[in-house]
């Protein structure tokens, strides 16, 4: 019983930390060609 919430807690935490990658790549790109 516990441990399909676990897996679900550690799948939307990667979702999570996948997203936060995406918005650092694009603020990045964003900066680089404002330079």
């Amino acid at each position: 019983m516990q441990k399909p919430e676990k897996y679900i807690w550690k799948k939307s935490y990667t979702w999570m930390l996948v997203t936060n990658m995406t918005y650092i790549i694009m603020f990045y790109v964003i900066m680089k060609s404002f330079s």
